[in-house]
């Protein structure tokens, strides 16, 4: 199957506290490449693209915070100040002819999240989607107790127990 194959040169474009990587287009050639070939191609720090007929696929190896699925154009960033109990973003545009991959920020208190405006939607990026999700397995809470039997001592029955007043009174020495 014919697939076209475009080579990608990774670019670090700092907005603001953020960097972008921006990929900027080096090569395009046109390859016969099977199904499962489609994925192994990688070059050395460049990003490939493979588009064939009903899929394309990114290869990259790139150390990012946040990758997106597809190259975005990003139009502006929306960093949030808070003042008080007010909270209002900051917008940055970004002049960038180059598609968008991914993201590398440092989120703290003062900034715990960004907002992307992209030519694909907007995009929240919160230091959830960050961390990678775990998957969390609940314990089993009921478990079957086991009823053990406290063993009592048994009442001596030799001597009967006399409860009158007057019988209490002889013992006393």
């Amino acid at each position: 199957m014919k697939a076209l194959v475009e080579y990608y040169e990774p670019l670090t474009i700092k907005v603001g506290q953020v960097d972008l990587l921006a990929l900027k287009k080096i090569q395009e050639e046109e390859k016969d490449i099977e199904d499962t070939k489609a994925d192994d191609i990688f070059s050395e720090r460049k990003v490939t693209i493979v588009k064939a007929k009903d899929n394309v696929s990114i290869n990259s190896k790139l150390d990012v915070m946040y990758k997106f699925p597809f190259p975005v154009k990003v139009y502006r960033i929306g960093l949030p100040k808070i003042e008080g109990n007010d909270v209002k973003i900051e917008y940055t545009p970004v002049v960038i002819d180059y598609p968008i991959i991914g993201v590398n920020l440092f989120l703290s208190k003062e900034v715990p999240f960004i907002l992307l405006d992209a030519d694909d939607g907007t995009h929240i990026i919160s230091e959830s989607n960050l961390k990678e999700m775990t998957a969390i397995v609940e314990k089993n809470k009921n478990k079957e107790k086991i009823k053990v039997k406290k063993k009592r001592a048994k009442r001596s029955s030799k001597k009967r127990k006399i409860k009158g007043k007057s019988s209490r009174k002889g013992r006393r020495v």
